[in-house]
């Protein structure tokens, strides 16, 4: 009987040589897709980290483009209280911006509140609080 199983199938050794090679290269893909997963599981922790950190950052804004806001709620001066310039008082500026509660800031008496770096000074302060507290 072994004589004729052996004249029946005189490829065997040679099959289970392609064999055990295919069986290598599996294994070996097998090797080189988890390393390939690997990588690609760093770089989407990587890019999630990112994106969280520019939400923290930038939140604000998309908040802000889901609403709706009109040019008048932009930026606006709800009371001005003049500084006494003889004795270096600050002028205090109740603002609001975008939608943001009021905020109080306060002047340097060096800047004149005729001037364009009076706007420019409590714009610049009004969008600093409106960061910080957004």
């Amino acid at each position: 009987m072994g004589t004729f199983h052996t004249g029946y199938c005189p490829n065997v050794p040679e099959l289970h040589i392609k064999f055990d090679e295919a069986f290598k290269l599996v294994n070996v893909s097998g090797e080189q897709y988890e390393q390939i997963l690997q990588v690609v599981r760093h770089h989407t922790e990587d890019t999630s980290y990112l994106l969280n950190k520019m939400k923290e950052r930038f939140g604000w804004v998309s908040e802000l483009s889901n609403m709706t806001i009109g040019p008048e709620n932009i930026f606006n001066i709800v009371k001005v209280v003049p500084g006494d310039p003889s004795s270096k008082d600050e002028t205090v500026v109740d603002v609001n911006i975008l939608t943001s509660p009021t905020f109080t800031i306060k002047v340097p008496p060096n800047v004149d509140p005729k001037s364009p770096e009076f706007i420019e000074y409590i714009a610049g302060k009004a969008l600093q609080l409106y960061k910080q507290n957004f």
